[in-house]
């Protein structure tokens, strides 16, 4: 699993180096969110690369969306793969999660 942390005007970026957010990778991202992210942080994560989630990664996202529940954000953005986009449409996740286009998008989403 790869995935890289950066900071961006004061929130943090996960940009997944991954085609598959499952069963088999799921447990090290949230190994990772919780050992890298505060419950005040602001978050977004690029889903650019990813081309398959399972309900074992839509498990592991919505974790790090209740560990920011207190006083941080969350946003996703970067979903260019259909098959991803269907499973947030088909679990109706996009009513959960706000969802951008774009990076600076993501931004100023947070930054409100």
């Amino acid at each position: 699993m790869s995935v890289e942390i950066t900071l961006v005007e004061g929130v943090k970026s996960l940009h997944l180096n991954m085609m598959r957010l499952d069963a088999k990778s799921s447990p090290g991202l949230v190994e990772l969110m919780s050992n890298e992210l505060g419950a005040e942080d602001h978050v977004m994560i690029d889903l650019a690369n990813l081309q398959f989630i399972d309900s074992t990664g839509l498990g592991a996202i919505l974790k790090l969306l209740k560990l920011l529940e207190q006083r941080g954000k969350l946003v996703l953005y970067g979903m260019e793969h259909r098959a991803v986009r269907d499973i947030f449409r088909m679990t109706r996740l996009y009513k959960t999660f706000t969802i951008c286009d774009s990076q600076q998008q993501a931004l100023a989403e947070l930054q409100n």
